[in-house]
């Protein structure tokens, strides 16, 4: 399994997309909730990460596993990749040059998670 956190186009269709410039690097989960009404709280497992490459390649490790793949992004809606099958896909809620909010979805299951880049 990968962790993924992420955001960044890889197609051409993708390029005025305003997360683009703010997603690509390295992000460390800080924080997270498991509802959309809940509390925020400090991420309670081992550090979790994920790189992201403007060639729409990323490497993460971490509580949801470790392992490298795919993504990317339309509208505010990142689908990651591994081995050529969905893996995660992010709703992002907020993202600055240094911090982000996203709804992390695996299938049916979802929480809300904070970021920090590295």
């Amino acid at each position: 399994m990968v962790t993924s956190l992420a955001f960044v186009s890889c197609s051409d269709d993708d390029d005025d997309n305003q997360y683009n410039s703010a997603i690509v690097g390295t992000w460390k989960v800080t924080e997270v909730k498991t509802s959309q009404s809940g509390s925020y709280m400090d991420w309670p497992f081992k550090t979790t990460y994920a790189s992201f490459k403007s060639d729409g390649t990323y490497y993460g490790s971490g509580y949801f596993g470790t392992g490298s793949g795919t993504w990317s992004i339309k509208g505010n809606t990142v689908n990651t990749y591994v081995g050529g099958e969905l893996y995660a896909s992010y709703e992002i809620i907020s993202v600055t040059s240094t911090t982000s909010e996203l709804k992390m979805s695996m299938g049916s299951d979802a929480i809300w998670i904070k970021c920090k880049k590295e």
